[in-house]
């Protein structure tokens, strides 16, 4: 998943990243929205906490009178931080669900385009040429008697 601070930070180098890849470009002005939506979500939840633990200090010292009204208070910000929590959830869900579908950055100097457009920056020592099709690892394996897979097969059964 691409940092969303990148995305917040710098959306033209995703965009660039997205037209090599030959990409739809909504999906970043998507992610930038379910991004700024999943930080509002994150600013009232909290104010809302904050306010709910300034309403918990005052219902331990108020008086018995004041105590019923500001337990009601409470109450109902209780449960208005209940849903302020699920907001968030759902926002943070749908914030990741977007970042997710963004993929990687293409590295600056990376050709554009699929198999066809690669080129070989380097090649390291000779390719190997064999005389005919090279054999399977098993075969050469059972013709140097390393292993017998006969042997191998009856003794472990049919696990």
């Amino acid at each position: 998943m691409i940092d969303p601070a990148v995305v917040r930070d710098h959306p033209e180098l995703v965009r660039e990243s997205l037209r090599a890849r030959e990409s739809d470009l909504s999906l970043v002005d998507q992610a930038l929205v379910d991004d700024q939506r999943r930080r509002e979500a994150i600013a009232a939840f909290e104010a809302l906490r904050a306010e709910q633990n300034q309403l918990g200090k005052q219902v331990a010292q108020a008086s018995a009178e004041d105590k019923k009204t500001l337990v009601e208070k409470a109450q109902a910000l209780a449960a208005q931080v209940k849903a302020a929590q699920a907001e968030l959830s759902q926002a943070e869900e749908q914030a990741n669900a977007s970042l997710w579908r963004l993929p990687n950055l293409v590295i600056e100097g990376v050709p554009a385009g699929s198999e066809e457009n690669f080129h070989t920056l380097k090649t390291v020592g000779q390719a190997p040429e064999f005389e005919g099709a090279p054999a399977d690892h098993l075969d050469i394996a059972q013709s140097l008697g390393l292993i017998d897979m006969e042997r191998g097969a009856k003794v472990a059964g049919s696990r």
